[in-house]
């Protein structure tokens, strides 16, 4: 007895002594959504689409002193970049950065700039390009500095007639990328800011998350968690995983897409599972052109040609078929006011899926993604999904 009570005392003492260290602060950047002009492209990691909905982007910090600029954060990228303050771009204007507003990056204002010289290029479905060189720097997240952060400095854009710039006639100025080191460009493998940021004590783990507002009548945009969750946003349900099946994009599988309605509209899809990628830069769901076009016939949508989407009647949404799509054996169902978009036209809406067949795996976007709580783990290599809560 004597020797168990000293044993207690023993380990007493040292877990007393020997403080467990502290868990680092989940690192929090506010969203802000802006609504896309018809004929403008949402950005996505494969391609420019003709999305005319929203894009989500904040703030990162870069150089000393330091400047900020709004950047989306996109899971289907990895490289990071921003316009240089005297970037150019081709007809039919240069972008706001790129018409020496202040916007821009400008390496004589920051002493903690390295240059690197390596050209740097990354084109887009629609002919889109941006060309410029990598540099280093120092880059602060939510408030949380990491160095030597390899990054691309844009000196031009060239788009394509009938497209529109990137980031014309607002703030944003550029895109940190969220995805894999193995599909950065012009070289695979540069580390990316969630890399550094693990490798640099910065987090405690490689995992981030996402909740997307979808409140068409505020700018706010939701919040990205870095280094973990925030339970505010999501159920008590457990996480669904789905493992990465190749680690450059966040590519799982999917499952079921069902379409559900009570007046006796159904029908399924991608039954024994479809790859896709998980892509917080791309607006739509995007896949088979012959899935999408079952589904808009059974939603009563129809396909504009000069918007390059298929639009159904606004007032038509409260009565629209369920949608869902299945992750790890769980299903996400989504309403028609959610799978569709406001797009700025008194009669119309979008239709929140696209057919494009120029890939092999579906791209799930922003329509899917503001319907739950995604959660993105570098460190196990899955994604997770949650349900939102009622209030979200």
């Amino acid at each position: 007895m004597y020797k168990f009570v000293f044993f207690f005392l023993l380990l007493s003492t040292i877990v007393t002594s020997t403080p467990a260290p502290e868990r680092k602060k989940l690192i929090r950047i506010p969203l802000t959504w802006r609504p896309r002009p018809p004929g403008d492209k949402a950005i996505g990691s494969v391609g420019l689409f003709n999305a005319q909905n929203t894009q989500y982007f904040g703030p990162v910090e870069i150089g000393t002193p330091q400047k900020t600029f709004q950047v989306v954060f996109d899971t289907g990228s990895s490289n990071l970049w921003v316009a240089a303050e005297s970037c150019t771009g081709s007809a039919p204007s240069p972008r706001v950065a790129c018409a020496n507003t202040g916007l821009g990056y400008d390496s004589t204002a920051s002493s903690t700039y390295v240059a690197n010289g390596t050209a740097f290029h990354i084109g887009y479905g629609d002919g889109s390009q941006v060309n410029g060189t990598l540099a280093e720097e120092s880059v602060s997240l939510g408030g949380v500095a990491i160095t030597g952060q390899v990054f691309a400095i844009a000196t031009t854009e060239i788009w394509s007639p009938g497209s529109t710039s990137f980031f014309s006639n607002d703030t944003v100025v550029g895109i940190l990328g969220m995805g894999y080191a193995s599909i950065t460009t012009p070289t695979t493998g540069i580390a990316t800011v969630i890399d550094n940021m693990i490798s640099q004590g910065a987090i405690d783990s490689g995992e981030f998350s996402f909740y997307l507002a979808r409140d068409a009548g505020s700018t706010a945009g939701g919040e990205l968690i870095i280094g973990g969750t925030d339970a505010t946003y999501h159920t008590a349900d457990p996480f669904v995983y789905v493992p990465v099946t190749d680690q450059g994009y966040w590519k799982v599988v999917m499952g079921t897409i069902t379409v559900k309605g009570n007046n006796g509209v159904t029908g399924s899809y991608c039954t024994s599972g479809c790859p896709a990628i998980i892509d917080s830069g791309t607006t739509l769901n995007i896949g088979s052109t012959s899935v999408v076009s079952s589904l808009a016939g059974k939603v009563g949508a129809v396909f504009n040609s000069s918007y390059g989407i298929y639009l159904v009647k606004c007032t038509a949404r409260l009565a629209l078929p369920s949608i869902s799509i299945a992750f790890g054996g769980r299903s996400y169902s989504m309403s028609g006011t959610q799978y569709t978009l406001e797009i700025g036209d008194p009669t119309w809406c979008a239709f929140g899926f696209l057919g494009d067949d120029s890939e092999d795996f579906w791209i799930i976007g922003d329509v899917f993604m503001g319907t739950v709580y995604t959660k993105f783990d570098l460190t196990n290599n899955r994604v997770g999904f949650n349900y939102l809560k009622s209030s979200y």
